[in-house]
């Protein structure tokens, strides 16, 4: 390398899903050392394997430019004028292992640390305009008592769950689900096989009323405009991604600036917006056979659904920026 490399040291499990965070570090920060010590990276970013032996002279030899450690990572001193920093550092941190340490949460008792959130998640609050007059379409419905499930941006092979989750909820009380694909190729393959289900279902695009009348079960939005602007329509929120998942990232952030309660299935549970969260209690967390009694619990109970939304904005709020906060605070250090 021409340049000096920046290495991150991390535990291997800290970046199996962090290619946004290491890439936008290497972007800013120049070449890219990460080592882990199972040498696990991500699918972008290789690791090399840390020494059992001599980790010192190994560090000594890549003479980094910066040292950066992420988490639990090995405790190997910088080399002599080496500026370091220690990113999410644990509770117990040593301050003599860095230059500046960088926590993801407030610790009761220690005011003075340098909390910055978590950077890992590369969270931004989106904004929370739209079409204020949307729900004004679910009136009946409202004034019927009926309660309001989302199920948003579904991805293969969701779909038959979130059905097979609101016949069961049907079943206890009458309520109303919306349903949002997540990728534009799939909405007619979705809703051409969701009339196997025989429920009374009207389509975003295709709503000639102004309500959606009392009879119907479900709505079926086909744009991502709408798939976003009617997250504050819904009572709970399910986001696509946790039902079955396909490896992206799960949408939290949206539903959970909007103000809604957030409900996660069983997967998804490795990347960590969606660890993060359910670790916080930023947003309930069902597995998949107690993914019915959750949901129905919380649709039952309006202060509960309120205080999961308090606790999901906070969490988004507190996290929102991190990683310009910690790209700020490298390249301050040196």
């Amino acid at each position: 390398m021409d340049q000096a490399p920046t290495v991150l040291l991390a535990p291997d499990e800290a970046v199996r899903h962090a290619d946004a965070f290491l890439d936008r570090l290497e972007a800013e920060t120049g070449p890219l050392v990460l080592a882990t010590p199972g040498g696990q990276g991500s699918d972008r970013h290789p690791a090399r394997k840390l020494p059992w032996l001599g980790k010192r002279r190994w560090l000594a030899r890549l003479a980094p430019r910066r040292l950066l450690r992420l988490g639990a990572a090995p405790t190997v001193p910088a080399p002599e004028g080496t500026p370091a920093v220690w990113i999410n550092a644990p509770v117990d941190a040593d301050p003599a292992l860095a230059d500046r340490l960088l926590y993801a949460d407030p610790t009761e008792g220690t005011p003075s640390r340098e909390v910055t959130g978590d950077p890992v998640l590369c969270l931004e609050e989106p904004a929370t305009g739209g079409d204020t007059d949307l729900c004004e379409r679910f009136r009946e419905l409202r004034e019927a008592g009926r309660w309001i499930c989302y199920f948003a941006g579904t991805v293969e092979g969701e779909e038959s769950r979130a059905y097979g989750a609101f016949f069961d909820l049907l079943r206890q009380r009458m309520g109303f689900m919306i349903l949002a694909p997540r990728d534009p190729e799939r909405y007619e393959p979705v809703y051409r096989d969701a009339i196997k289900y025989n429920l009374p279902t009207n389509r975003h695009n295709r709503l000639s009323t102004s309500w959606i009348p009392k009879k119907s079960r479900v709505y079926y939005v086909e744009d991502p405009e709408t798939l976003a602007g009617i997250y504050p329509c819904a009572d709970l929120v399910v986001p696509g991604g946790t039902l079955v998942g396909d490896g992206r990232t799960p949408d939290l952030a949206t539903p959970l600036a909007r103000g809604c309660a957030v409900a996660v299935g069983p997967a998804g549970r490795a990347h960590p917006v969606v660890a993060s969260a359910v670790a916080a209690g930023a947003v309930a967390a069902a597995g998949d056979e107690e993914l019915e009694e959750t949901l129905a619990a919380l649709l039952t109970d309006p202060e509960r659904r309120e205080a999961l939304a308090t606790a999901g904005q906070a969490w988004l709020r507190h996290h929102s920026g991190a990683l310009e906060r910690v790209l700020r605070a490298v390249k301050e250090a040196g």
